[in-house]
């Protein structure tokens, strides 16, 4: 039985791992294409995430769950980090490339270890440092490449830093998530449907005063139907269906020894950037790359091994 909850933890996290390496140039298309601004693109897509997933509050245990953990604080600062990821990471890939995003934001694994030791008072060994100080040069080389062939310095930057700490952010959610799904909320571990949804209102209402501060909300600028193809894409594959599949991995694998996982993530964005949008690696791109993914192996190998 063992075993058969873990190999439906890891092929959740593929399958989830997959989902999410389409996401950057979906995202990239929304902006390119259908012009679509930043915070009006992520909060329809939060908005379809909780319209297309509300169905299941049919189920009793289900929807008696999750409007218990809407009242939880844990709950609420949970949907905040991933909200707050996500606002950053839309409006720093305004300014970068989907290949570019696929790589940088994956720098959340270089940091799970060091918020693993905030959070649970883990000792970082001295191969995981090295590993993350090369994974940490391999995002400044592709940084520089970026900088040096944009025409616009300032916005490239700008850019660079957001989508930067979006990976940290998403770091931090990576941790938090498996401690809550580690709590018992009235005697029992919250259900991932259950904590996904109550979550996602915190994450929606974060992105909609977010939004509401930077007059960007539709009702204050147009929302055009065809923009409704990606949203729903986004909204019900790569946010319901790719999180709770996440979260059935990490309750079973962990975070720290399941991120290794997530790598095909990069893989599919950068591929699917290549062929979709007709973006080219630069060399920098290609080194910074190699050194993320080693310095990423490095850390997760070690944790695999171990568990």
């Amino acid at each position: 039985m063992k075993l058969h909850s873990r190999t439906l933890a890891y092929i959740s996290l593929i399958f989830a791992a997959i989902l999410w390496g389409t996401t950057y140039p979906i995202i990239k298309i929304g902006f390119q294409e259908i012009h679509l601004t930043p915070m009006t693109y992520l909060f329809m897509r939060f908005v379809f995430a909780l319209l297309t997933l509300s169905p299941v509050l049919a189920i009793r245990s289900i929807r008696k769950e999750a409007f218990h953990l809407l009242t939880r604080y844990e709950v609420m600062l949970l949907g905040i980090i991933n909200g707050a990821g996500y606002i950053l990471q839309f409006i720093g890939q305004v300014h970068v490339s989907a290949s570019f995003s696929s790589i940088m934001l994956n720098t959340y694994v270089l940091f799970t270890p060091l918020f693993n030791h905030f959070f649970i008072k883990k000792p970082v060994e001295r191969r995981k440092k090295a590993a993350s100080a090369a994974g940490f040069i391999g995002a400044a080389v592709i940084a520089v490449g970026n900088i040096m062939q944009s025409h616009a310095f300032s916005l490239t930057l700008y850019g660079i830093l957001m989508v930067l700490g979006a990976g940290i952010v998403y770091g931090l959610y990576i941790v938090y998530s498996e401690k809550i799904m580690a709590v018992n909320f009235r005697g029992k571990t919250p259900h991932p449907v259950s904590l996904f949804f109550a979550s996602s209102v915190s994450s929606l209402l974060i992105i909609f005063i977010t939004g509401l501060f930077l007059r960007d909300l539709p009702g204050l600028s147009p929302f055009p139907l065809i923009a409704l193809l990606p949203v729903l894409y986004l909204g019900v594959l790569c946010t319901n269906v790719a999180f709770i599949l996440y979260l059935i991995a990490i309750k079973e694998l962990g975070a720290v020894s399941s991120a290794v996982y997530l790598l095909i993530n990069i893989v599919i964005g950068v591929i699917l950037s290549v062929i979709v949008l007709h973006e080219t690696l630069a060399v920098t791109m290609y080194i910074g790359g190699s050194l993320i993914l080693l310095s990423i192996y490095l850390v997760q190998n070690r944790n695999s091994c171990k568990e």
